[in-house]
């Protein structure tokens, strides 16, 4: 593996290692928790704090939706956002039917929603009057699994097993970049200079190219994890911490496989940081 460019410090690991604590047990367990992110609708409140909680769960309540007349129904609940900006954050959730509502701020088009336009209260991706053709025929016909939210990008799965990506991607966390060098484009012929300048967002959902059939993902303020089928992890997106797995502190701008991590079963991140656990716990 490749020698970290920065001096590697206590507690800094830039590759997959084994953590063997007494509480590995409950560890897996929490980690199994959080990959599922399965919330009952009546326990959702529990998942908030401070006043912009209590306004996120009112819009979750005030929600039209046609299946269940008093509410959304949400069988998946994730949030983003950065915890040192209370302007800031976004919401996301999944109904039982697997359709995708978001709301909240959108400076980055993180909300999907074909704009840049803030939502206080929940709007189904890809089926809401300000979204254009292209989004709604991304999401809005298919069954969404999982959804996880960055600092400021958003990441679903559906049910084929493909991952999308929008928002910002100031860091390659969308993976949206086809190659890396000075002549690096992502898949819509944009050259790197232009993605480091104001088209580094996606206001709606893009397809993450070079996966195979993904079951899990998960987002760290400005990195992405992706679980394929085999129990191999992808990663991308900021690697300032080592938080990729690649064995270096830099960014990636397309998903690199994880080397050295095989019959992973759940995937998790903190804002800098990853964890997994295998098949052997």
């Amino acid at each position: 593996s490749p020698v970290p460019s920065k001096t590697v410090g206590p507690g800094w690991s830039p590759v997959p290692r084994v953590e063997e604590c007494l509480f590995s047990p409950l560890l897996k367990k929490k980690l199994e928790a959080r990959n599922r992110k399965t919330v009952c609708a009546t326990k959702i409140q529990a998942l908030f704090r401070g006043s912009i909680a209590r306004e996120r769960v009112a819009a979750l309540r005030r929600a039209e939706v046609s299946e269940h007349r008093g509410g959304l129904r949400a069988t998946i609940i994730s949030c983003g956002g950065c915890p040192f900006n209370h302007a800031t954050g976004h919401t996301a959730a999944v109904s039982k039917s697997g359709k995708l509502f978001m709301w909240g701020s959108s400076g980055c088009g993180q909300l999907g929603l074909s704009s840049t336009q803030d939502a206080s209260v929940p709007q189904q991706v890809g089926h809401c009057r300000q979204c254009n053709p292209q989004s709604r025929a991304l999401l809005s016909l298919q069954r969404v699994t999982d959804v996880a939210l960055g600092g400021a990008h958003s990441v679903a799965l559906t049910e084929s097993g493909r991952v999308y990506a929008w928002g910002s991607c100031g860091h390659g966390q969308l993976g949206h970049i086809q190659h890396e060098g000075p002549d690096a484009t992502d898949k819509f012929g944009n050259s790197c200079e232009s993605l480091r300048a104001a088209s580094q967002r996606k206001v709606v959902p893009v397809p993450v190219a070079g996966l195979p059939f993904v079951t899990a993902i998960a987002c760290g303020r400005y990195h992405t994890l992706a679980l394929a089928q085999n129990g191999c992890v992808f990663s991308w997106g900021q690697g300032l911490s080592g938080q990729l797995g690649h064995g270096a502190d830099k960014n990636v701008l397309h998903p690199r496989m994880v080397m050295g991590l095989e019959m992973v079963e759940v995937l998790a991140c903190g804002s800098y940081h990853s964890a997994a656990v295998t098949q052997q716990g």
